[in-house]
């Protein structure tokens, strides 16, 4: 949605500033300078990166905002159970789980699973995640990176295009314009588009894994015995970061 909203609002600077300049809002649109920029990006972009990166890049991130207050009770609830019934009381209450991760500590504390065992396994899930973030945020790093270049080889091409066409001035002055469009397009791409949704997917990356952090400290803590005000307290800390 912020990425939509980034690409309106500057293509809206960018014809603001042209006509204020004296230009035309049709001097802006050009067809071959832009597709070329936004294939050469990918391409080089796709080069780069590995496959599974692509895909990753390209999947949805969950916004975590609004959801850890639903967690914490629905944690805290289980906590409560756990400590009045007993850790096989919390069997039934897996199909009705918010979250895969706390399905499978619910699993963990009915296997009977120690502390140690706990903590790992939590660790190594957490730290895929954030992993599977990161590889996602490098692949429009890389778009980023790579926007501006494409535009400035599309400028030599079409500076190569308007040169030789020196005797004929109205083509010398469309092949000029198309050689800086592939500029303006680089560069407005990888500031407007590429960067900001880099930033954005490292931030909900970064908050992606809240949710499994808490329900891993909820989880320890019905392990060890603790009481549920004192978990929901460990709660409190980990949503606040």
């Amino acid at each position: 949605m912020k990425t939509g909203v980034g690409l309106f609002l500057g293509s809206l600077i960018l014809g603001i500033v042209h006509i204020w300049n004296g230009g035309m809002l049709s001097d802006l649109f050009q067809p071959a300078p832009l597709v070329f920029v936004i294939l050469g990006t990918f391409l080089s972009t796709a080069l780069s990166a590995p496959n599974r990166d692509l895909f990753q890049a390209f999947r949805p991130l969950e916004d975590m905002s609004g959801t850890t207050n639903s967690l914490k009770k629905e944690l805290i609830e289980l906590a409560s159970t756990a400590r009045k019934e007993g850790f096989l009381a919390l069997d039934p209450l897996k199909v009705t789980a918010s979250r895969v991760s706390l399905k499978e500590g619910m699993s963990y504390l009915t296997s009977g699973f120690d502390q140690s065992a706990i903590r790992e396994l939590f660790d190594a899930s957490i730290q895929r995640k954030i992993q599977e973030g990161e590889s996602s945020v490098r692949v429009w790093e890389i778009a980023a990176g790579a926007a501006p270049s494409i535009g400035a080889l599309g400028a030599t091409l079409g500076l190569l295009t308007a040169l030789a066409k020196l005797d004929d001035p109205a083509q010398l002055g469309r092949g000029i314009a198309s050689a800086m469009a592939s500029v303006l397009y680089g560069f407005f791409f990888a500031n407007f588009v590429f960067s900001p949704l880099a930033a954005r997917r490292r931030r909900l990356a970064s908050e992606a894994t809240l949710p499994d952090e808490m329900v891993k400290s909820a989880v320890l803590g019905i392990q060890e015995g603790l009481n549920p005000h004192l978990i929901e307290e460990r709660l409190k800390q980990v949503a606040t970061g």
